[in-house]
């Protein structure tokens, strides 16, 4: 920045205060970059029209009694010891309001999400949710400072009851997938769940009673 000094006299001043606010408008119109050796606080301010947010790439965690800590935002899980399969009940670290991506570290070694909150995660239902590939990806977010995290988005994942793959949850209560949900996806009363391929037989489905996998009605 270059560096401005005060003149003495009303013609100067003016000078100088003409020097200051060219000064101010060329920062104003510089390209903003900051070094990453701290964090970024936008006090109480938002961040707008943004072309893309790039997450830094997953490191592995691996369960400890039923339990990893975070670090960052996006992570890969693998059993404890390599075992074929495992139980995660508990999220430690992370701050209220950050986002979690969390993705299966192996194929052989399957993870289950706990989601009845025996520890610190909850679904909207309660109901597990099983890691069987590495391209299954569960989205959480923590809520509050007791360090409940809530699961708000899953893809390509099964939960307990679910026989259905290829099934993608769009929200608490949104469903589509390819054939019937009767006898193949949980879900909680209310759910609605759209067959895309129904063609010309049902498309439509709505959970009628129970939270395991039937209970479906078909509506259309």
């Amino acid at each position: 920045m270059a560096t401005i000094q005060l003149l003495q006299g009303t013609e100067k001043i003016k000078d100088s205060y003409g020097k200051i606010n060219t000064s101010v408008t060329n920062l104003n119109n510089a390209k903003m970059e900051k070094t990453a050796d701290s964090d970024l606080n936008m006090n109480n301010r938002s961040v707008i029209n943004i072309l893309k947010l790039n997450l830094r790439d997953q490191t592995t965690l691996t369960i400890s009694n039923g339990a990893i800590t975070v670090t960052q935002g996006y992570h890969t899980v693998d059993t404890e010891g390599g075992a074929p399969q495992d139980e995660l009940t508990t999220i430690n670290g992370g701050s209220i309001g950050d986002r979690l991506l969390l993705r299966q570290a192996n194929t052989d070694r399957k993870v289950t999400i706990k989601g009845d909150g025996s520890g610190n995660i909850y679904t909207f239902d309660r109901t597990d949710i099983a890691l069987d590939s590495v391209s299954s990806v569960v989205e959480l977010i923590k809520i509050n400072v007791t360090g409940h995290w809530y699961v708000i988005g899953i893809n390509g994942v099964k939960r307990a009851g679910d026989t259905m793959t290829g099934r993608l949850q769009i929200a608490n209560q949104l469903y589509y997938g390819t054939g019937s949900p009767q006898g193949n996806l949980a879900a909680s009363p209310g759910s609605i769940y759209q067959n895309l391929s129904g063609g010309n037989g049902t498309t439509l489905y709505y959970k009628a009673s129970g939270t395991g996998n039937t209970g479906w009605v078909a509506i259309a």
